[in-house]
């Protein structure tokens, strides 16, 4: 079966990849194994559970619904957000940014993104951030 991993933004194929009982983690895994260049690619769905992502370009990935591998790729959920991120993004629902433009974002901007934003922020936004940075200290691996 053949699988194409796309870019987010022109939807033109970044890597195919076709062999019997194909999945999009085996194609992740292979396009990595070729050195091919992720930037931009669309993961939604992609459950990458034990896939080792540590040469992949995860830059603007569109990580919505994405089963993370626990190591490059964490998830965890808050109330009725799900919650994604690499040590430079953050996808919180389906709004996705740099964990930096995250931590610069005004009030005012957070009210913006969805109308219960702002709330969830208030409240979470200490702890996702503090989740974030654990995640990926060296001494926890």
């Amino acid at each position: 079966m053949e699988i194409d991993i796309k870019n987010k933004f022109t939807k033109n194929v970044i890597f195919s990849h076709n062999v019997k009982n194909n999945t999009i983690k085996l194609t992740v895994k292979t396009a990595i194994l070729h050195g091919a260049d992720l930037h931009g690619a669309d993961l939604c769905w992609a459950d990458l559970c034990g896939a080792n992502l540590c040469e992949a370009d995860l830059c603007e990935v569109d990580l919505r619904w994405v089963i993370g591998n626990s190591k490059e790729i964490k998830l965890m959920k808050l109330c009725e957000w799900d919650i994604v991120f690499t040590k430079d993004y953050l996808a919180i629902g389906c709004k996705q940014f740099k964990i930096s433009e995250w931590k610069s974002f005004s009030n005012s901007e957070i009210k913006k993104l969805d109308k219960n934003a702002f709330k969830f922020m208030l409240k979470w936004k200490e702890v996702i951030f503090q989740v974030i940075e654990q995640s990926f200290n060296n001494n926890n691996g």
